[in-house]
């Protein structure tokens, strides 16, 4: 058995980051909890004892407290984070970011530039406490255990097998049907997520039943977050089976999926 943990990490306390934790047992990898922040995620388990008090700060302990008590005392292998890590402190862009750009530019996947306001402190404390708890941050080589840093966009062009980004973000469906009505713009971010549902239930047993707590019309954005979580623990899930690749250096490296053509899937 496996197990990996997803995150949609958000550059600040001020907002949710979506969760998601899988497992593989006897060859088949499942979804076992997702959730829009931190907080539910931790409190869905039903173990009293294993709390966020602040539900936007990421607390590792907890966090993997958690996975191990949703996963019958099993630890996760890989704890996969959507955001800006390295082992030097972060004041502009990287060259990871740099080799993303030069990979998937053209089709759309671009990198955000980071900062030493953000996401700043959150990735430098991210990144040593879950070195304190032994996942330290692989950057070339993927050695069994570790925490990887990962980035949805290009996963998801190479999940789908798409020319270009998928056009997903909730807060971006007035840009992307600039003349279509606000509920025809919600409904065509809804046929996105089902598209990318249907891609990740193939890899992944279970993501659309574990979905179900959380309604897509009245939180849409925490449903965004959710799948978010679930593409983190997804590409963890390639890390670990060896169809993913770092982009970077030693210092700092975003791992992305390989192209489905070099696949061997063990689902």
């Amino acid at each position: 058995m496996q197990a990996v943990l997803g995150i949609d990490a958000a550059w600040s306390e001020n907002n949710p980051s979506g969760v998601a934790l899988i497992v593989e047992r006897r060859g088949r990898w499942e979804v076992v909890a997702v959730d829009r922040c931190y907080a539910d995620f931790c409190a869905r388990q039903g173990d009293k004892s294993v709390e966020v008090l602040y539900p936007n700060k990421p607390d590792v302990r907890s966090l993997l407290a958690a996975a191990t008590v949703f996963c019958d005392g099993l630890r996760p292998c890989v704890i996969a984070v959507d955001m800006p890590l390295s082992l030097d402190p972060i004041r502009s862009r990287r060259i990871a970011d740099n080799a993303i750009n030069a990979a998937y530019a053209s089709r759309w996947c671009s990198t955000h530039t980071p900062s030493s306001a953000r996401p700043g402190q959150i990735s430098d404390v991210f990144r040593n406490d879950c070195a304190e708890l032994n996942y330290p941050l692989r950057t070339q080589r993927f050695d069994g255990f570790g925490l990887v840093e990962v980035y949805p966009h290009p996963a998801l062009v190479e999940l789908a097998v798409e020319p270009h980004r998928l056009e997903y973000k909730y807060a971006n469906r007035r840009r992307y049907w600039p003349s279509l009505s606000n509920d025809m713009r919600k409904e065509s971010i809804f046929r996105v997520w089902d598209t990318i549902l249907d891609h990740l239930e193939c890899e992944l047993a279970g993501v659309r039943n574990s979905l179900r707590h959380i309604d897509r019309h009245t939180e849409p954005k925490g449903y965004e977050d959710a799948i978010d979580g679930l593409i983190c623990a997804w590409v963890g899930r390639c890390v670990i089976e060896g169809r993913a690749m770092p982009y970077g250096d030693d210092r700092a490296a975003i791992w992305v999926p390989l192209p489905r053509d070099h696949w061997v899937s063990t689902q």
